[in-house]
């Protein structure tokens, strides 16, 4: 299970206003490339549950390396509006030298894509993915 705030999930299930595809997680990896796991907003709530995603790939990185397009693909615009948003959900302390602390912390980042409970790729995601690569890409 990936347990994600309230605000992620349009990113996750409707790509609004971005794509959300990689996560940042602090901890032990518990995450295996091609395995499935359900997305929550909330443990042990089966009305929580709103998607479910393939892991693509997983590795470990720290949190200051995030690029623009990892940015992006977190579901942000900029590397700031990430950051924001990561300490806001991690409550880490506000203090300039608690944020540059967590920056050179590992997080492990865990990139994934919806899938159907049948695990082929919603169609949306495919949607996404032709408008991305062109329509000469078979995504399904």
């Amino acid at each position: 299970m990936l347990l994600f705030k309230p605000w992620h999930v349009p990113m996750i299930v409707e790509g609004k206003p971005r794509w959300k595809t990689q996560t940042r997680r602090f901890g032990k990896r518990r995450w295996r490339v091609r395995a499935i796991h359900q997305c929550a907003t909330r443990l042990f709530d089966r009305n929580a549950v709103f998607a479910r995603v393939e892991i693509l790939r997983v590795w470990s990185e720290r949190l200051g390396a995030i690029s623009l397009e990892d940015a992006n693909a977190e579901g942000y615009d900029t590397v700031q509006d990430f950051l924001v948003a990561f300490h806001q959900v991690n409550r880490t302390r506000r203090t300039a030298a608690a944020r540059r602390e967590v920056a050179n912390r590992e997080v492990w980042v865990v990139e994934f894509t919806p899938v159907d409970s049948d695990g082929t790729l919603c169609p949306e995601v495919v949607q996404y993915l032709r408008e991305l690569y062109g329509g000469g890409h078979c995504f399904t």
